[in-house]
């Protein structure tokens, strides 16, 4: 009997042993599936796993980490909850809790949680580390934690450099550390080091994709850098060494799925849309039609104005699932599309979603193209300032704006009309002009030149002449400036009947250009125009007749410039 019953035993710990052991190749393949970002299949195995030993806090762990990959983190927070009610001392679901709280900004509530996981950590888990580091890395440079213990303060981001430096230390031969590390570095915005790091993970794992994969990244930002410098030739030579490194990534995992995203992404940008789109439909298929895989190609064809096609995938995806990338892009290709009134809804449903946090300048400005094409100018131009708030090169949104005031200004039926244009194109130029010098670090005389005739047009010669003074003190030798307070002055000397008080300004001029021998058309003319005030002004200074002595040496200069001028001929003959 009691060799029956060790016999029994001995199967028993086999089946327990054998079971636990498919859990556990199980569990690695949904790990592997979310570091390929196919979180749905990721599920599907953990729903299995979970359904099988709900009392396993690491399967909710990893549930909560496919969440967080697709940006739902209440649903991530759900599952480490669950996780830390079924086991409350393995740490790793306190990091999980940690890690979104972090990425909400909230540092000394995620602190709170990673210290819990750190007391919990008895084995000196250096795959713990690597969770702890990376949910340091979320919070960024903008959290402050606190060591209470030390008095001390450091980002989050310094966190993770301790964290990853302790982990490498702990683990030399694992590339995972120095993929860490690199990836820590780039967050920094360290140069160099990043791919310094990243090819030592390869050098000591020749078929480590994920090192392959993020030098391609770094090269694929390098080319995207010399494009927006317009170094195109360079940028292409960049995208081909990107691919360089991905094609390696996909040789080492040919199921790594990101690989062949960003090989779409490196091919898009050097303009070869069709290669982009065969990368983009193997992610897809790679990927099995997983729905962060699917919204991912939808944002392509989306970026490579596709925008039916992307608008029919969109809404297929919606279908089984609404995340907050599908209802913006839904309403990014409706606008596209001449239907503001559908975008519009879609955007509403997004932004009732999401937080203020995680919205981008690009999602004001579609909305604000959306208010407007709707005819909600004042709800449009809110959404226009939030833009520029979160990027002040979004500037140029307010051209087509200036333009369209300004050729309502020049074709408007009376001088009302043309008042209340003027004074709406001034307003929408200094809106530009601000958010431009903010943008660029610059001044553009010819920028604050045009804001200033708005004005002008506008009989707003107070705000006229302030825009042009300011011209003259960052942009000294800027004549155009004087010739237009010039004119200013003069219209209120005339309205005041009196003369004289554009002398200073035309006078500036005179210095600047009087005696240059290679003047410029447009010098001539307000050189001319100068020579001809003064002639008049000195010659009525002293009041009474004419003073022919006092204007005679600016008639004879006005017409050295202007031999045929006509006002000046006529003063010359009537002072011989």
């Amino acid at each position: 009997m009691k060799l029956f019953l060790n016999r029994i035993m001995t199967i028993m710990l086999l089946v327990f042993s054998t079971t636990s052991l498919l859990a556990q190749t199980e569990l690695q393949k949904a790990i592997a599936e979310i570091e390929s970002e196919k979180t749905n299949q990721a599920r599907q195995i953990l729903n299995k796993l979970i359904t099988a030993d709900p009392s396993n806090p690491e399967n909710y762990y990893w549930m909560g980490m496919a969440y967080y990959a697709d940006e739902d983190y209440t649903k991530a927070n759900e599952q480490f909850n669950k996780g830390i009610k079924a086991k409350a001392k393995y740490p790793y679901n306190y990091v999980g809790l940690g890690r979104v709280l972090l990425k909400e900004k909230k540092g000394k509530e995620g602190e709170l949680q990673i210290q819990k996981a750190i007391a919990f950590n008895k084995t000196n888990d250096v795959n713990l580390l690597y969770a702890i580091g990376y949910a340091y890395l979320d919070g960024g440079r903008t959290i402050v934690i606190e060591d209470k213990e030390k008095n001390t303060q450091k980002t989050a981001l310094d966190c993770a450099e301790v964290t990853f430096t302790r982990a490498e230390s702990l683990d030399p031969k694992n590339p995972k550390s120095y993929v860490a590390l690199g990836d820590m570095y780039l967050k920094q915005g360290v140069k160099d080091l990043p791919e310094k790091k990243y090819k030592a993970a390869t050098e000591l794992n020749p078929k480590y994709a994920e090192g392959f994969y993020k030098l391609g990244l770094i090269k694929l930002q390098e080319g995207a850098d010399f494009y927006t410098k317009g170094k195109k030739e360079q940028g292409t030579a960049i995208y081909m060494e990107a691919l360089g490194y991905l094609n390696k990534a996909t040789e080492a995992d040919p199921n790594f799925a990101p690989a062949y995203r960003e090989r779409g992404d490196g091919y898009y940008q050097a303009g070869n849309y069709e290669k982009a789109r065969d990368e983009y439909q193997k992610y897809v298929k790679l990927a099995q039609n997983d729905m962060r895989a699917r919204t991912k190609y939808a944002s392509f064809l989306y970026l490579s104005a596709n925008y039916k096609e992307a608008l029919s995938e969109i809404e297929s995806c919606l279908k089984d699932t609404t995340t907050n990338v599908l209802l913006r892009l839904a309403g990014y290709c409706n606008y596209e599309l001449g239907n503001p009134a559908k975008a519009k809804d879609f955007m509403d449903k997004y932004f009732a979603r999401i937080g203020a946090e995680y919205t981008i300048a690009e999602d004001f400005e579609k909305m604000g193209k959306i208010f407007l094409a709707l005819g909600d100018k004042k709800s449009g131009l809110e959404n226009y300032e939030k833009c520029l708030a979160k990027d002040s090169s979004k500037y140029t949104l307010y051209q087509p704006l200036v333009d369209s005031a300004e050729a309502a200004r020049k074709r408007a039926p009376n001088e009302e009309v043309k008042i209340k244009m003027a004074l709406e194109e001034a307003e929408y130029r200094k809106i530009f002009i601000l958010a431009k010098n903010k943008a660029e670090k610059i001044q553009n005389p010819t920028d604050y030149l045009r804001w200033g005739f708005a004005y002008y047009f506008a009989n707003d010669f107070d705000n006229a002449n302030k825009v042009f003074t300011e011209i003259t003190q960052f942009s000294p030798k800027y004549i155009a400036a004087y010739y237009w307070l010039a004119a200013i002055a003069s219209k209120k000397d005339n309205a005041e009947g009196k003369i004289g008080s554009a002398v200073p300004y035309y006078q500036k001029i005179i210095d600047y250009v009087g005696e240059k021998t290679d003047r410029l058309p447009y010098e001539n003319e307000y050189l001319t125009d100068a020579y001809r005030y003064l002639a008049i002004s000195e010659g009525k200074k002293a009041g009474g007749d004419f003073n022919c002595e006092a204007a005679k040496p600016y008639i004879t200069k006005g017409l050295t410039v202007s031999p045929n001028d006509e006002n000046l001929k006529e003063m010359s003959t009537s002072c011989p």
